[in-house]
């Protein structure tokens, strides 16, 4: 998968998740959160270990960073989105 396109996921995932109402309608944002966990889902399995991987990979960037809450949010993402079973056969 195109690591930019990754990012850019989990850009949006950010965004949609940690935006307060007065930024951001909070129904809306629940509806494409659920959007991006159901294209998410239909991923290939080598694309859904793909995916998962990239989010282990910039968890570690973060920890290393020493940016907490940035890795909290990272390993929060595969729970957060129903994803904890992807990529698995």
């Amino acid at each position: 998968m195109n690591p930019s396109l990754m990012q850019i996921v989990i850009d949006e995932v950010a965004f949609l998740s940690l935006s307060s109402d007065d930024v951001l309608d909070q129904d809306a944002a629940v509806e494409r959160l659920e959007h991006i966990a159901a294209a998410l889902k239909a991923l290939s399995p080598v694309d859904s270990a793909a995916f998962l991987a990239f989010i282990e990979e910039e968890a570690h960037r973060a920890e290393l960073s020493g940016d907490a809450a940035r890795l909290e949010f990272l390993r929060s993402i595969p729970d957060h989105l129903g994803l904890t079973d992807m990529g698995r056969a």
